[in-house]
């Protein structure tokens, strides 16, 4: 894992490379190019989190670690700008985390901290071998591929081509699974598909479940729909599904009613694992090490 240090931090086209930054909240973008147009889209992002002590006496040794837009082929950051020191690690699946630290905090103490990111959208992926040493095909907590009912349905949705199996699982989650508004917990794709309802995180375990008994790589992903100006919420955040076909990884949007979409609308955050990679174990978003109280 590299990790880099700073306030400021400006990179050219950075694959693996680590800086240092912090998580607040606006989110600003340039409309969408047409898919054949030839342009490095941007979109530039801004959070703004509340930290806050309580309690009456201090505190020591604070730590809070959240997820930045992750480094991919399709995506990388191309600038950060943080109001307090932090730190910037990259783990092997390319998310990069925020770390920022307190070594003494008074009582009743409160602080906000703001961060812009720009994010740059590559004009194309080019096309790539997929990493033997990550295995996107196998069973694992929440896309159960070795459920005998989704097993079942995955075969009746089989078809000629990998990209029509695709499709027509992205047909049948989108027009069979009802949307059933944010949940605050994750049920998995056993639960989508027997209660025939979940929200964006239960569409995108049941795609990435479904594609992957076909043998056809699939992960889920977090992050933001940013197609336009806006100030995201912790509402706003959204999974979705990602499929690898003829050597692309490709956006698979089921709740969002969302195939194939243009470049720039999407920025990943997250890739879902269900055992701790780096700092901020298994939460979708953010962790923090302490007593301090977070309202990102």
């Amino acid at each position: 894992m590299s990790v880099q240090h700073g306030r400021r931090f400006f990179v050219g086209t950075c694959f693996g490379i680590a800086s240092t930054v912090f998580f607040p909240n606006i989110l600003f973008a340039i409309p969408l190019p047409d898919r054949g147009e030839n342009v490095n889209l941007k979109r530039r992002l801004r959070f703004r989190l509340g930290l806050q002590n309580t309690l009456a006496h201090g505190l020591v040794n604070q730590k809070f670690w959240c997820y930045m837009p992750l480094e991919s082929e399709r995506q990388s950051i191309h600038e950060i700008e943080v109001s307090m020191p932090y730190r910037l690690k990259t783990d092997y699946f390319g998310h990069r985390i925020l770390e920022l630290s307190f070594d003494e905090v008074p009582g009743y103490f409160q602080k906000i901290v703001t961060l812009d990111i720009v994010v740059r959208f590559n004009e194309g992926q080019l096309p790539k071998a997929l990493s033997k040493d990550l295995d996107w095909v196998k069973n694992e907590r929440f896309i159960e591929s070795d459920s005998p009912l989704i097993i079942s349905l995955a075969k009746q949705l089989r078809r000629e081509s990998h990209r029509q199996t695709i499709e027509a699982i992205y047909s049948w989650v989108s027009d069979n699974i009802e949307y059933a508004g944010f949940l605050p917990d994750d049920f998995g794709a056993s639960y989508a598909l027997e209660n025939r309802r979940g929200d964006c995180t239960e569409h995108a375990y049941l795609v990435a479940a479904l594609a992957r008994v076909n043998k056809i790589p699939a992960k889920v992903i977090g992050g933001y729909v940013a197609d336009h100006d806006l100030a995201p919420k912790p509402q706003d955040y959204h999974n979705w599904a990602e499929v690898f076909v003829n050597d692309r990884w490709f956006i698979i949007d089921a709740q969002k009613r969302c195939i194939y979409p243009a470049s720039g609308k999407y920025v990943a955050f997250r890739i879902y694992s269900h055992v701790p990679i780096n700092d901020v174990g298994t939460a979708h978003r953010y962790r923090i090490d302490g007593q301090l109280q977070v309202s990102f």
